[in-house]
């Protein structure tokens, strides 16, 4: 008897893990493309970041379902993309700051000497 009470329990226990696991899965899913939202990623990386949305939505929605194993998997690939989107910000935010840098250190070209409207140049 106390071997099947134990083994209920196992059981029991097993079977709660998918929404704990689950749980702390979404919520990274939900920091990380709320932090890419906040970078830019929209502008700067659409496909990574509305991948990254459509797979958390699918997470919500296998959740409904009480699918938790598919939700977990949806889950993590919506973390992997958010993450992957902050990093291609700031790559792209990375180059446009040095492409401004670049453009400010550039000098203006000399004046050249000032010749009346119509002459040939020397």
């Amino acid at each position: 008897m106390p071997y099947r009470t134990l083994l209920i329990s196992a059981a029991a226990l097993v079977a709660a893990c998918g929404p704990i696991e689950y749980t702390s899965m979404i919520m990274k899913a939900d920091t990380a493309l709320e932090k890419a939202e906040r970078m830019g990623a929209p502008k700067y990386a659409p496909l990574e970041y509305w991948r990254a949305k459509a797979y958390f939505d699918k997470a919500r929605e296998e959740t409904g379902r009480n699918d938790y194993d598919f939700a977990i998997d949806y889950a993590t690939q919506a973390y992997r993309d958010a993450k992957k989107a902050q990093d291609i910000v700031d790559e792209k935010k990375e180059k446009e700051r040095k492409a401004a840098k670049e453009k400010a250190n550039v000098p203006a070209p000399a004046p050249g000497p000032a010749s009346a409207p119509g002459t040939p140049p020397r």
